[in-house]
């Protein structure tokens, strides 16, 4: 087994070099939230092709957009949106398979003043030659079969004193964040005379990622819902189930050798999951200045962009584009419409 993706590379539409996975896993970028690190997650993806995009929930953030009344969107959100509609327009496989946050693509229905109401049901659906789903398959070349999910499913397997935990710390995780939401402006201004002190950093040290970051932990560590991951998989056909949800990157093995893998998350920084033409899966973690590799087996490494090749690093550390093109339009449109799917209460 290798120690390293066998990478490939492809030019990209425009001219640059650009790396290219046969498949790749992205998860939980909650757009809407103003809190993913939503401009590094767009130069990933234009920096990045692929034959099969697995979109495993929590892309959208329904549960901060049920109070937006007018562009559900920003400007760099819209163009993380208008890259996976690019993508499935340019042969690339994309299936969507909505998590919590965004469980109202999968016609849940919900309670607003009192009334019972239903969303369109979506999943079995095409949305812009993206296929929605409630999960997806994955079989690698050296014949392994994934389950490929959000997540969010085995939360039901808790008990119920559980449940009523991750509702408590929620909302009082909804009142922190709205005081660091205030905060964290005043943070960004203090150091944006700081040449040294980088976007990336920036966000890094942002008041509402880092207490989204400690709420996730305090649940998933109570509810330890990787516990419930591990017995539904025993349960399966599978050779392992990739998921999102706990924001926490990684590979483990149960006892009888199978694979949990987890892509993490694009709050701080984009991270994905992916498998190269032999087979091999690793978690890629997307700093602007390296790209930090955790192998399935363990093994962990650092590419420099420059080991890539020049033209590739020079496009790699530039400005994610915007884009003004069909995918473009249609991303705004969805955006406008995304308030509809998600109306007050709908979370």
């Amino acid at each position: 087994m290798s120690l390293k993706l066998d990478l490939q590379m492809h030019t990209g539409p425009d001219g640059f070099p650009v790396l290219h996975f046969p498949m790749m896993v992205i998860s939980d970028i909650h757009l809407g939230t103003n809190q993913g690190n939503v401009e590094d997650t767009s130069l990933v993806l234009e920096r990045t092709t692929c034959d099969r995009l697995f979109l495993a929930g929590d892309i959208i953030d329904g549960w901060a957009l049920q109070h937006k009344k007018q562009s559900a969107l920003s400007e760099m959100e819209k163009n993380v949106l208008a890259h996976f509609i690019r993508k499935a327009g340019q042969n690339t496989d994309v299936t969507y398979m909505p998590g919590n946050h965004d469980a109202a693509f999968r016609g849940h229905n919900i309670l607003q003043n009192r009334q019972k109401l239903s969303h369109r049901k979506l999943t079995g659906k095409f949305l812009c030659n993206i296929r929605i789903e409630e999960k997806a398959e994955y079989a690698d070349p050296k014949g392994r079969r994934f389950l490929i999910l959000h997540g969010d499913q085995y939360d039901g397997s808790a008990p119920q004193h559980i449940h009523n935990l991750g509702k408590s710390v929620g909302a009082v995780h909804k009142k922190i964040k709205n005081i660091a939401q205030k905060l964290t402006p005043h943070f960004n201004k203090k150091t944006a005379g700081i040449p040294s002190l980088s976007l990336s950093l920036r966000n890094h040290f942002s008041c509402k990622a880092k207490i989204g970051q400690g709420v996730k932990a305090i649940v998933d560590w109570y509810t330890n819902i990787r516990r419930y991951v591990i017995q539904e998989l025993e349960n399966l056909p599978h050779d392992g189930i990739i998921y999102g949800h706990s924001h926490k990157s990684g590979f483990r093995r149960t006892f009888m050798g199978r694979m949990l893998a987890n892509d993490g998350s694009c709050l701080i920084y984009p991270q994905t999951l992916v498998g190269d033409r032999r087979g091999n899966l690793g978690v890629i973690t997307w700093h602007r200045d390296r790209i930090d590799v955790e192998m399935e087996q363990g093994h962990r490494y650092t590419l420099m962009p420059e080991q890539l090749g020049q033209d590739f690093a020079i496009a790699y550390k530039s400005a994610a584009k915007i884009y003004d093109d069909v995918a473009t339009q249609k991303a705004d449109h969805i955006s406008r419409l995304i308030c509809l799917s998600f109306p007050d209460g709908s979370a």
